[in-house]
């Protein structure tokens, strides 16, 4: 067992706790229809508990936009899954006023020898 799963094992629990209700949507591939020329993208949902943050410009060297937000997940939830580029999560508004939805550009999963939180860099849609 690594030091990390022993010491910082209060990430997952903590989102768990304190963190808001949001889906993610897990991109399964394209499906393509010759007859109609049309791409159906297949999506499935988990819903798991997230805590939303700011973006800073150090954190992702250019990458970033403006709008853009940090989402934390515990990933426990959705193991052996995590969210990955180009998934989908659906999540509160700021301001109580429904959901919003956001593209993941790029997520970055802190472990040791088990996953303790995910942290995306989302681009509200």
């Amino acid at each position: 067992m690594s030091k990390v799963d022993t010491t910082f094992d209060f990430g997952g629990p903590l989102i768990r706790e304190w963190g808001l209700d949001a889906t993610v949507y897990k991109r399964m591939g394209d499906v393509y229809n010759p007859s109609t020329g049309t791409v159906a993208v297949n999506e499935t949902p988990m819903a798991v508990k997230v805590v939303i943050g700011a973006v800073t410009p150090k954190e992702y060297e250019g990458v970033y936009q403006e709008n853009d937000i940090v989402i934390y997940t515990d990933v426990s939830a959705m193991a052996p899954y995590a969210p990955e580029t180009d998934d989908r999560i659906l999540y509160p508004a700021y301001d109580g006023s429904g959901s919003r939805s956001g593209k993941v550009i790029m997520s970055k999963i802190y472990r040791g020898d088990n996953a303790v939180y995910c942290k995306s860099l989302v681009r509200p849609q």
